[in-house]
């Protein structure tokens, strides 16, 4: 992947946090090519935070837009958790792409056969 930025919002930077997002980005350009990947980690409240994730994807032209946000019902406490369900999203949404990419190269490919 040429291009990758990472931005923490509200919370002071972590390593810990950055190697986290590094292996899940790992994971997916391992199955997908990655031309570029913004990831956006935002603690809300500064007593007892919760966390914001947001994560875009350029992969061949086409965006990929997932986040997390802490909703006031089901809100991340845990950066680790908003980091997995964001990262889980853009995966679902690579799927996706990848899946109706390959459903139009099938039904044109069975089109020029006929």
């Amino acid at each position: 992947m040429t291009n990758r930025q990472l931005t923490f919002r509200g919370m002071d930077a972590s390593e810990s946090v950055k190697q986290r997002v590094d292996e899940w980005l790992d994971k997916l350009s391992g199955h997908w090519t990655l031309d570029a990947a913004h990831v956006t980690v935002e603690a809300t409240h500064k007593e007892h935070p919760t966390f914001n994730v947001h994560v875009q994807l350029d992969v061949g032209g086409r965006e990929i837009i997932a986040s997390k946000d802490a909703d006031p019902e089901h809100a991340h406490k845990n950066p680790w958790v908003a980091i997995r369900d964001a990262m889980e999203a853009a995966k679902r949404q690579l799927d996706d792409h990848h899946d109706r990419v390959n459903d139009r190269h099938r039904h044109r490919d069975a089109t020029a056969r006929r």
